[in-house]
């Protein structure tokens, strides 16, 4: 059974802590699951799972290996919908995540909330800060689980099946074609979103 992201959500433990680790493996699972994602990540680990953490998770919940190499820091925010994310919020992510060993950082949060200082802050850092928030996650060409305990069985939806298989047989029909395909373009994430202005500076890949 398939839902929309909103009950999804709804599904998650109504203890905080609980839910924040349940959306830590949503995140896991949602970088590889979904179709813009997934032509850009090629591993993804929890923080205690990453082979080069330097310690307990101070802020840092994910680590995922970019295709062409590059380590990203993932924060997973799960807030109610209409909270604001501060800038207390993510200072000790940006601040833990600001090592050679990274060279990006998403957050990736369940609001599209983000009150100035923090956006401010973000936006300063050397290191880009891609922010992949509430509207993004509704928009991804995935059909969500209806529960947590359910979350393998997410699956893209039909229509962008369809595109894709219709795609990638043109790509195996046109030699050099799938060197140049262009998934993102194909599952609409040129949006007037965060992320789409994120990915259009060369962030994502």
């Amino acid at each position: 059974m398939t839902a929309q992201f909103s009950d999804f959500y709804e599904s998650l433990d109504p203890d905080s802590l609980k839910r924040g680790k349940q959306f830590e493996h949503f995140v896991k699972w949602f970088l590889k699951a979904d179709p813009e994602w997934a032509t850009q990540v090629d591993q993804v680990w929890l923080w205690d799972e990453w082979p080069g953490r330097w310690g307990a998770d101070c802020g840092i919940d994910l680590v995922f290996r970019h295709k062409n190499g590059d380590d990203w820091a993932v924060q997973s925010k799960c807030y109610s919908p209409d909270y604001d994310i501060t800038k207390h919020d993510v200072d000790k992510f940006l601040s833990e995540s600001n090592r050679p060993s990274i060279q990006h950082r998403l957050l990736i949060a369940t609001t599209d909330g983000i009150g100035a200082n923090a956006k401010q802050v973000c936006d300063a850092q050397e290191k880009p800060v891609v922010r992949f928030l509430l509207s993004d996650v509704e928009k991804s060409a995935l059909d969500y689980p209806a529960n947590f305990e359910s979350l393998s069985q997410g699956k893209l939806k039909h229509s962008w099946a369809v595109v894709i298989r219709r795609d990638l047989k043109t790509a195996r029909q046109n030699k050099g074609y799938l060197r140049n395909l262009q998934l993102s373009r194909i599952c609409g994430v040129q949006r007037n979103t965060s992320y789409a202005r994120n990915h259009a500076s060369g962030y994502a890949g």
